[in-house]
């Protein structure tokens, strides 16, 4: 067929316009001969273009810089990789803060071997009467010897009025404050919970933590039941009991009755006994006669007052604070009162032993 079509073209004159350098109008090059326009399927390159030049090698790719370490939570990203800030002698309390020779990284400060990093001061803690034994435990005698405060102890009763379901940094304060009025580097505490509501535990466990982060101390929880409060007392620091929601009255006065005696010897020893109370449930009868009113009011979404700002369990409390979901108010006690209502009704009691 193609051999029939270029006879055609040479009859019609189509080699001969080729021979003479062109097409004629309406045929284009294909090859080595004139054809219609859009009929040649190779299509040759035009004869004046440039050679084609190949592309110059392209640089390679520089290598991306080393992505930064992922580093567990509690340690620090430096250009040296993972750090604790806390005790590391090479990045002491930030990152390249290198201690020099015979020192110590502690809690973050450069300190002789024998001394303590309390909030950026390195004090010796046998003998410190604000840091006695460990960060943040001042002695009311102030006398701190061999890391242990002299004194009598004392035992602390504290009611605090919020259920801790909802909670804010300051009121967190109350509850963390009244944990670490125990003078030891670890508190343990033991933990009642059986009629609490999960929120309300989540709420106070949190709020302690956030405390024992802001002052340096820390704190060991022992959830027990109520069988094992007697055996748990002894060997605690602390006792904190959880807004009860599901307990009657009748079965927390029965309560009340068999941990008499071993909260009589708890508080007699020192130890610290922390009640939450909402609106739902009167836990401060588990306490029995040790606490004394004549009823309780609703203090949720008002303002509190703290009333007693020299006493420790208001430290770093909001001087006026509002009142979260559940607060309720103890009307006619007898004294002690940190925090009140609008009313003068006290939400936060403090009676010492």
């Amino acid at each position: 067929m193609r051999i029939w079509i270029l006879a055609a073209f040479a009859l019609s004159g189509c080699l001969d316009s080729f021979v003479s350098g062109h097409c004629d109008d309406g045929f284009v090059t294909c090859g080595s001969a004139c054809v219609p326009a859009g009929t040649c399927t190779t299509q040759a390159p035009p004869p004046d273009a440039p050679p084609a030049i190949a592309a110059p090698d392209a640089p390679p790719a520089a290598e991306a810089p080393d992505a930064a370490p992922v580093c567990p939570i509690g340690l620090a990203t430096c250009t040296t990789g993972c750090a604790d800030l806390v005790g590391d002698v090479d990045n002491c309390g930030s990152c390249g803060t290198a201690c020099g020779a015979e020192l110590a990284c502690s809690n973050g400060t450069c300190c002789g071997a024998a001394e303590l990093g309390c909030r950026g001061a390195c004090i010796d803690p046998l003998t410190h009467p604000d840091n006695c034994g460990a960060c943040g435990i001042p002695c009311a005698s102030g006398i701190c010897q061999a890391g242990v405060c002299a004194g009598a102890p004392v035992g602390h009763l504290v009611l605090i009025g919020h259920d801790y379901q909802s909670t804010r940094a300051g009121m967190n304060r109350l509850v963390g404050n009244a944990v670490f009025l125990a003078r030891v580097p670890e508190v343990t505490v033991a933990t009642y919970a059986v009629g609490a509501t999960p929120s309300g535990v989540i709420g106070a466990n949190a709020a302690i933590d956030q405390v024992a982060r802001e002052i340096g101390r820390s704190w060991r929880r022992v959830p027990v039941d109520a069988a094992a409060v007697p055996g748990a007392l002894a060997g605690a620091d602390a006792f904190v009991i959880y807004a009860e929601t599901t307990l009657a009255p009748a079965e927390l006065d029965a309560l009340a009755a068999a941990w008499r005696a071993p909260i009589a010897t708890f508080l007699a020893k020192g130890g610290i006994v922390i009640v939450l109370e909402g609106a739902a449930a009167e836990t401060h009868r588990l306490v029995g006669d040790r606490f004394a009113c004549t009823g309780r009011s609703i203090a949720t979404g008002s303002a509190l007052t703290v009333s007693a700002p020299r006493d420790a369990m208001a430290a770093a409390v909001p001087t006026t604070y509002w009142a979260e979901v559940d607060t309720v108010a103890f009307t006619g006690t007898t004294g002690g009162a940190v925090v009140t209502d609008a009313a003068g009704d006290a939400v936060v009691v403090h009676q010492t032993f």
